[in-house]
């Protein structure tokens, strides 16, 4: 073979290289459920330190197949759901690559893989039949199905665990060097995402028989749970806030009389932590303070004095950006983006939001932004309904916008949960609709709060248990 010719086979092999990377990703499959009509995914935040990602909807064909085409820049992961609020509910994670031709088939057994990129789910399939998921182990912590003792005892050897399903792989379900890395690294998050379970729950239940800061002491240190390879993965910056707050700011905080928690959260973040990893979570508690609505100026300026790296500059810089804008916002009309969110009534009947926040004019607006899944919203519901009875003189209104997609039950299931079949209606998009975007928002409860003339008065506003003085205020 001459040398020219060389050249050519090496040029074009390159050119199919990055031909891949710029490959559109596809995920298709086909559905043997009868009973499901749409599948949702959900994610590909490629902002690791803030941001709420995209969602698709993608409603199934005649021929029962379904096919949706992403643009991703690199490896992610996203949350495939359907049949939410029924018996078939199902929510599970994945992983896709850039070029990927993933294809599903889901059935009465489960989601089954094939095509490119199926090697990665696959596996992690196998993780979750050896009961190896991180929200199988916690879950039955959580929900005091067992002790915190057995826990730990069900956490240790974890990792080895996990790692030897990778050992154990036949040779057609190889992984690539690349997922091959991404899968032990997502491991040993996931460990210690493990480990601050046991420190949550300790916290919350104010368990004294267990001392976890003994029992881990090699392995709750700031150089076990900082690693600035991770900073591109979406969930190393929530660890990095989990372990702040239950281990390091704590343990700050107890070792120096007088010194309150959130103190010793701010120490370990300006102090403890360093490198890039400081820099991100600086940037993420940095834009979530301002996203609801405070704003940390030794923060800010600490941030500003230390950081180098640009994605996080420029993520804190639009975070300030959409602060000031959302600012702007109190005591005005409904912004555009408000006003053209698609709701849905409990008829299904379709309209927008400022259609159904008109109809409440002269009243005062108290609205709750929930959904089935969130634990926090439905046990507040009957302080609400408590707190609704005894200012029922006033002109105030309790409205609920939920996230949950429609199916036959969704409604039934509301109104018991809210104690309540008045003034409900359905975010259309979900957390993906106009307002949440733009608001850069996922999470609920979220409560929102409009004067009789409709104005926005606060789009953070308290909590029902402690609402009631200012809504007796605004009604008078």
């Amino acid at each position: 073979m001459n040398r020219n010719l060389i050249c050519i086979v090496i040029t074009m092999f390159f050119m199919s290289l990055v031909g891949c990377s710029n490959q559109n990703t596809t995920i298709q499959g086909l559905v043997k459920l009868d009973e499901i009509s749409e599948i949702s995914f959900s994610g590909f935040n490629e902002n690791p330190i803030w941001g709420i990602g995209r969602e698709f909807n993608i409603q199934i064909d005649s021929t029962r197949t379904f096919k949706i085409d992403i643009d991703i820049e690199q490896i992610s992961d996203c949350w495939i759901q359907f049949g939410m609020g029924t018996e078939k509910a199902t929510s599970k994670r994945i992983f896709i690559s850039p070029g990927d031709k993933l294809e599903l088939i889901i059935n009465e057994t489960g989601i089954s893989f094939n095509g490119k990129g199926a090697e990665i789910n696959k596996l992690y399939s196998r993780v979750e039949a050896n009961d190896l998921n991180t929200y199988q182990l916690i879950n039955p912590l959580m929900n005091n199905h067992i002790s915190l003792e057995e826990y730990i005892d069900n956490v240790r050897g974890f990792q080895e665990r996990r790692i030897q399903l990778i050992e154990n792989l036949e040779r057609k379900d190889k992984l690539s060097v690349e997922l091959e890395k991404l899968y032990i690294d997502q491991t040993a998050l996931d460990y210690r995402f493990l480990i601050l379970a046991a420190f949550r729950h300790s916290f919350f239940t104010n368990n004294r028989r267990v001392n976890l800061f003994e029992m881990f002491r090699n392995e709750i240190s700031v150089d076990e749970f900082t690693n600035d390879e991770w900073v591109t993965y979406h969930d190393y910056v929530s660890l990095l806030r989990s372990y702040l707050f239950y281990v390091k700011g704590l343990e700050i905080s107890r070792k120096s009389n007088g010194l309150g928690l959130f103190e010793g959260i701010e120490i370990a973040l300006t102090d403890s932590i360093k490198g890039q990893s400081q820099q991100y979570a600086l940037a993420e508690y940095i834009c979530s303070d301002l996203d609801d609505g405070e704003y940390d100026s030794l923060l800010v300026n600490h941030f500003n004095k230390i950081a180098q790296d640009q994605f996080a500059k420029k993520t804190v810089a639009d975070a300030l950006i959409n602060y000031e804008q959302k600012e702007y916002l109190i005591g005005k009309p409904i912004h555009e983006e408000f006003a053209n969110t698609i709701l849905a009534d409990t008829a299904n009947n379709q309209l927008l939001f400022d259609e159904m926040l008109e109809s409440y004019k002269g009243n005062i607006v108290y609205m709750e932004v929930w959904s089935l899944g969130c634990a926090p919203c439905i046990r507040s519901m009957p302080t609400s309904r408590m707190l609704e009875k005894e200012i029922g003189n006033l002109p105030v209104k309790f409205v609920y916008l939920t996230t949950d997609k429609l199916n036959d039950n969704l409604w039934e299931h509301v109104f018991k949960a809210s104690l309540t079949k008045e003034n409900h209606y359905r975010l259309v998009n979900g957390t993906n609709s106009r307002m949440n975007k733009f608001m850069n928002s996922t999470l609920v409860p979220w409560f929102l709060l409009f004067d009789k003339q409709g104005n926005l008065l606060d789009f953070r506003a308290e909590e029902p248990y402690s609402i009631k003085e200012k809504l007796i205020e605004l009604g008078i």
